[in-house]
């Protein structure tokens, strides 16, 4: 059993607005931090991401406390909903990774927005994949255009994230996980 903190949060509460998954994935990711229990799913250094490192411990001893689902790929279909993606490669790479969703800004919350569901993209208007804000350059290798962000890297710094979600909540401006935060 981990010592990790359990959610006392009853299934519909949405502490910081918004959708319930988010928000619990949120609290579960801060009473980690919290409680200094990093081997089973921690922040990345520098808030960007989030990495589940062991992706059994996860589901048999901290998601059944938050979620009723039980398989892995059932959480992770989740993170895809809510545009979450596991970056391949750079200073994220293993980590999952949504604009809107960053250590110590739980504002953004309420902002984030589940794309699976049909009503939710007709109340907004949003028929076919979320496009880019006018004047955002998508990196090839940055997430999906439906995540609406910007990677800025100049030659000599690392990356910083400029842009967030389709509402232009402003993001993190300091380098995004750079190996001196490793």
């Amino acid at each position: 059993e981990t010592n990790m903190p359990r959610n006392t949060n009853s299934s519909s509460e949405t502490p910081y607005g918004g959708h319930p998954f988010p928000n619990k994935l949120y609290t579960l990711l801060c009473q980690a931090q919290e409680a200094g229990d990093t081997s089973i799913v921690h922040w990345s250094p520098c808030g960007a991401g989030f990495r589940v490192v062991d992706q059994n411990a996860f589901m048999e001893h901290v998601a059944p406390h938050y979620w009723s689902f039980r398989q892995y790929s059932s959480f992770v279909r989740q993170l895809h909903l809510y545009s979450f993606r596991k970056q391949n490669s750079g200073p994220l790479t293993g980590y999952f990774v949504m604009p809107g969703f960053q250590r110590d800004r739980p504002d953004l919350i309420r902002h984030m927005v589940r794309y699976g569901d049909k009503k939710t993209r007709i109340n907004q208007g949003l028929t076919g994949p979320v496009q880019m804000p006018a004047g955002a350059a998508m990196n090839t290798q940055a997430p999906p255009a439906r995540m609406s962000m910007r990677i800025a890297a100049p030659a000599t710094t690392a990356p910083t994230m400029q842009f967030s979600t389709m509402d232009n909540v402003p993001m993190r401006q300091e380098p995004c996980c750079s190996p001196a935060f490793e």
